[in-house]
């Protein structure tokens, strides 16, 4: 998709900010952000979660 952290938090409605922590993993969600990121990104949030074939 190719969206810049700026570009995909205001997808979300998120912060810049938020969406680089949680980039770099060092803070924690919860699902409610993980289901805007995933709208966002036009996947479903499971989708976070299944392994690579």
């Amino acid at each position: 998709m190719g969206y810049s952290q700026e570009k995909l938090a205001e997808l979300a409605g998120l912060s810049q900010v938020s969406v680089s922590a949680i980039e770099r993993g060092v803070t924690a969600t919860n699902l409610d952000v993980l289901d805007r990121l995933a709208l966002a990104l036009h996947r479903e949030t499971a989708d976070f979660f299944a392994m690579p074939e």
